[in-house]
């Protein structure tokens, strides 16, 4: 099941209640991608550190192509890309993490993304038109090289950046991107 609730810090009565929705869990959630992450201040991507990058490669492609989320965000919106588990034995850092991203998202471009939509799930066809799509490329190919998820270029207004967490390591850093947005120091 999916989560849907509010969570602010007991012991700060000025803080601001944070609302959590844990994407795709509930079902009823799938084909609202676009109208879930529109209203988002900041994005947590999850992703175990000891499992391929695949479906998340794909929800976050879905994200950054949508051309519908882009215009409704007023701002660069901060993702964190969470690589959970990274205390177990033989799991990747968050900058293997980081270059498997990097080329999944490459991947899903050039096949036309057709493993996304935004109101889809991975995995499922995509129902967006190529109007509604951005080019996670185009600001790459204006540079001459690869996708850089450190520069995703003006048309995404989107920044990326990483988080390993595993045990207790990385809780706190996660817990105040959460609670105020602000950015781990710890990966980029």
């Amino acid at each position: 099941a999916g989560l849907v609730g509010s969570a602010s810090d007991k012991d700060d009565e000025d803080a601001l209640p944070v609302r959590l929705i844990d994407y795709p869990g509930h079902p009823s959630l799938r084909p609202k991608l676009a109208s879930v992450v529109s209203a988002s201040a900041r994005i947590v991507l999850t992703l175990d550190s000891t499992r391929p990058v695949g479906d998340g490669a794909a929800l976050l492609h879905s994200i950054l192509t949508d051309a519908t989320i882009a215009s409704t965000w007023n701002q660069k919106v901060p993702i964190l890309v969470a690589c959970t588990r990274s205390d177990v034995p033989k799991s990747k850092n968050w900058r293997r993490i980081k270059i498997q991203l990097r080329t999944e998202l490459e991947r899903l471009e050039k096949v036309g993304g057709v493993t996304t939509g935004s109101s889809r799930g991975p995995g499922e066809d995509s129902s967006a038109t190529d109007e509604d799509k951005i080019s996670l490329l185009d600001n790459a190919k204006a540079k001459g090289g690869g996708l850089d998820l450190d520069d995703l270029g003006e048309d995404i207004p989107a920044s990326i950046h990483f988080l390993s967490v595993g045990g207790t390591d990385g809780l706190d850093a996660l817990r105040t991107f959460v609670q105020d947005g602000t950015v781990p120091s710890t990966g980029k």
